[in-house]
This record gives structure tokens, sequence and C-alpha cells, in this order.
């Protein structure tokens, strides 16, 4: 539900920024397009994850990347031939054609289940299945765990901003759980990684560097080509995340982008402080992008995505992958807009080894601490996370850890909002 009200916000940005009569009205519909960018990142990363069988959830995850780098080709593309204005226009249709098709599609399973909507979310999950497909040993695995996470079996009756005060503090109060704190420690680790590797800053400022680093192509040519080449990446990547194993994957991924940001930083340190000039000095900074937007999208840039949608118990997942998500917009505007500062205190090139730096930290947390989580139900995943750190009470004998409970049950809870 919540995609499909993103759709407008996003038409309303773009219309007051295609008919911005001054900079003001130019400046609202950044704003708006910013929030709807912001909005809509978690609720379709869940929903995908949500939907997806186990084998083919971080592939269908990454097909999001694949999307988003075919608008950011597009977008490469018509602005070399069209004005921003028109530009914008344009972009109005995506999001009304998504508003329209959204309504064609059901809820996740796994939130109508959580709402105790068990008959919808059977019937849901067996639309996405096929009419043919037997659902029933998932959905009991699907019910089973929604059962144990629902912390009521009830509703009552509260205002909106009881409810508001009560979802928070149960959001608070269970962020001592192990499969909440340390998913959201990882999941903020892995993002900063990956922002800092620097890819953000080839994607907005794609014009200027390869003006900067001596492209011996059109400045705007080389920028298609290198969205070009990151929207095959896409696809390349999301084959290649359902063969591979994603911790090696993850790994290799991370070292490749260092090396293509290396190259980069060498190819302006060439032509900047050793004054060397020529053709083939002039393609290398076209061929370094290309390995970083290659090798980032084979790793490290669908796969912290998807650990944000997947790492998180089903009871607290649409809060968690939205706190991980603004965590993550965070660290792309602080990438973006400490990117002229970087540049003039490592100076040009030393920015780009400092990204490559970066890079190199991500593979080395990746080989440390990463948890692989190919081929496993989000149960699984749950469960690796409860059995493999401290468990916070006392479990009697024999007694089940594969989901961890609620630290605090929701009568407490009530109790605690009304002393508020």
């Amino acid at each position: 539900m919540s995609c499909r009200l993103i759709g407008p916000l996003y038409i309303l940005g773009n219309l007051c920024i295609s008919f911005s009569p001054d900079l003001k009205m130019l400046y609202f519909g950044r704003i708006v397009c910013g929030v709807a960018s912001g909005l809509s990142s978690s609720p379709a990363a869940v929903y995908v994850i949500e939907i997806s069988t186990p084998l083919w959830r971080t592939s269908f995850n990454a097909g999001l990347s694949a999307f988003y780098m075919f608008g950011t080709f597009l977008t490469y593309f018509l602005g070399k031939w069209i004005g921003w204005r028109a530009l914008s226009s344009v972009s109005c249709i995506p999001p009304l054609l998504s508003t329209v098709l959204l309504c064609f599609i059901p809820e996740s399973p796994s939130f109508l289940l959580t709402k105790g909507r068990n008959v919808e979310g059977k019937m849901a999950l067996q639309w996405l299945r096929g009419d043919e497909y037997n659902i029933e040993k998932e959905y009991q695995e699907l019910l089973t765990s929604v059962n144990k996470l629902r912390k009521d079996s009830m509703k009552i009756e509260e205002n909106f901003l009881k409810k508001c005060l009560r979802d928070l503090m149960s959001l608070l109060l269970n962020l001592i759980r192990p499969d909440v704190w340390k998913p959201l420690l990882i999941i903020i680790i892995i993002m900063f990684l990956q922002q800092f590797t620097g890819l953000a800053t080839i994607s907005f400022y794609a014009v200027s560097i390869m003006e900067s680093a001596g492209s011996s192509i059109d400045k705007y040519t080389a920028t298609i080509l290198y969205g070009l080449v990151r929207l095959l990446a896409c696809f390349f990547g999301s084959y290649l995340i359902k063969k591979a194993p994603r911790k090696p994957l993850f790994i290799i991924s991370s070292l490749l982008v260092s090396l293509g940001m290396g190259l980069l930083g060498l190819a302006v340190y060439l032509q900047e402080v050793q004054g060397v000039t020529g053709f083939a000095i002039g393609l290398l900074p076209l061929f370094s992008v290309f390995i970083v937007a290659i090798s980032y999208q084979a790793g490290l840039g669908p796969i912290p995505w998807s650990y944000q949608s997947e790492l998180f118990p089903v009871d607290l997942r649409s809060w968690m992958s939205g706190i991980s998500g603004c965590i993550s917009h965070l660290y792309v505007f602080l990438t973006i807009k400490t990117f002229p500062s970087v540049q003039y205190t490592f100076s040009p090139h030393g920015a780009y080894w400092f990204y490559a730096c970066i890079g190199l930290l991500a593979a080395i947390f990746g080989a440390t601490f990463l948890p692989d989580t190919k081929g496993k139900s989000l149960a699984e995943v749950s469960e690796y996370f409860t059995s493999s750190c401290c468990i916070l009470r006392k479990r009697k004998k024999g007694e089940s850890t594969s989901i961890s409970e609620p630290v605090i049950n929701s009568q407490e809870i009530d109790c605690l909002v009304e002393k508020v």
C-alpha cells in the first residue's frame, strides 16, 4: 500500500521542477522527489524480499538496482539531447505507470499474516506462486514464524498518538534482541563501507569527473557509456549472485572496486601532476570507472541492500529496514557533499585513493563479519543471529531458540504507554 502512495509524490516533484518559475519552486520539487525516493527504497526492497523464494531472493532484489540503473541510464542519455525541464516531465511517466500497475498485485503474505489476515495471506501466496504450486509447506513455515513473533492476537482500540508511542516503545525495547541489534550493526557498517567507496560521487559528478580526469571521449558520451555499462553490470550481477556464494563475491567485488578507484586516481595523478598525455592515458579514466561500475554491481552494491531487507525478523522488518534505508541515504548525502572537501584535503587524485582504501576495508569486513544467507529462509536467518549471540533470558532445557521472542510482552508495553 505504501508503494502505491509514493508515485504521486514523484509526479508532484517532477512537475514542480519542470514548471518551476523560480529557484524556490525548483528546490521544493527536488525536496519532494528526495522524500519520495527515501520513502520508496525500503518498502520496495522489503516487498520483493518477502514475496521471493530463498533461491531467487537476492537476484530479484538485485533487479531493483537494475531498474534503478535503467532510469539513470535514460536520464544520462536523454539529458544529452533534451533540456532539464522536458526531462523532468518525461520522468513523470514511470511513477504514473507504477501507481496504476501496483493496484493489480497483492500485499505481501508476511505482512498480511502479521496483521492476522491469514486467509488473504494464503491467497496472496498462492497468487504469487501460481495456481498449480503447492504452497502448504511454505505457508505453514511462514505462519509459524509469524505466530512466534506476533505480539497480540487481539487488537485494542487506541488513538493514533498512543499507537505511535506504543510502536516506538516496542521498537526501542526490542533493540536488545540479538536478532535485531546484530543485523542492525552489520547493516550500519556495511552501508557505510558501501557508500564511501565513492561510487555515488561518480554517478552524481560523472560529467565533471570525466572532464577533470582528461577522458579522450566527449564527457557526455563517456557518461552515457558509464551508465550503459553499469546497467548491463546489474543484470550480470543478478545472475552472478544467484550462482555464487555471497561472502566471497562481496570480498572480490570490494577489492575490484578498490582497484578501479586506485586506477582512476592514478589517471588523474599522471595527467595533473606528472603531465603525461596521450590517447591511451585519456582512456584510463573511462576504463577505471568501468571496472568500478561492473565490480560494484557484482556484489558490493546489491548484497548490502539484500541484507537490509532479509536480516531482520519479520515482526520488526518494516521498521528496521526503514531505519537502515534512512541511514544509507544519509551516507549517500554525506558522500556526495563531502566529495569536494575530500578532493581539497587529499588532492583530486588522493580522493580516489582514499575511496580505494575504503574498498579494502569493505573486503576485510566481509571476510571477518559478514554472514552468508544464500539459500536460507528468513526464519533460518533469524535463528542464526539468535543462536550465535548471547540469549537474553535463561531458557528451559529443550526450548527452541529458532526465533527470538520479544523481550517485553504487549501488556507491559501497554502499562508503560498508559503511564506516559
